[in-house]
């Protein structure tokens, strides 16, 4: 998501709407605020993970991967919170304070994983990926699926 960067509006004429839907000068402002506040992912060196905000944490980096316990909190979650642990380790952690939903993927070897949470309904869908046993930022290429519309 981009930043938004128009200079901080301080007075914006009414179009005669009634009061209201008029919007404000604090109106615009606010939004900039709120969607620059929660523009990038912030980062944690955490093991306990927090879901309340949308665009999420990221726990732990490719230089230091998480190891240990990881420990949901849901104080204050969002629906449809997620978050990243980068974690290190040869078999699945112990992961505690949440009700786990569905789990995708496995640890079976010594490596560097991301497992992404996603907070739904109380409960998480927990998805495992190996991507790299060296510690590097890995590569991935996406690509879009072919979609196909007939007229019914």
């Amino acid at each position: 998501m981009a930043k938004i960067t128009y200079t901080d509006k301080v007075s914006l004429a009414s179009s005669g709407s009634p009061d209201i839907n008029t919007w404000r000068d604090n109106d615009a402002n606010e939004v900039k605020t709120v969607v620059n506040t929660n523009d990038t992912i912030t980062t944690s060196t955490s093991n306990t993970v927090a879901f309340d905000r949308i665009q999420g944490y990221r726990h732990g980096s490719w230089a230091t991967p998480l190891v240990g316990t990881i420990v949901l909190n849901t104080s204050g979650a969002v629906e449809g919170g997620c978050a990243v642990v980068i974690w290190n380790g040869s078999s699945n952690p112990t992961i505690s304070g949440g009700t786990v939903q569905s789990l995708s993927g496995e640890i079976t070897e010594s490596g560097t994983y991301s497992i992404y949470f996603h907070y739904i309904n109380g409960r998480f869908n927990v998805n495992i990926f190996n991507v790299s046993g060296s510690g590097t930022t890995p590569t991935v290429v996406f690509t879009a699926p072919t979609i196909t519309v007939t007229d019914v």
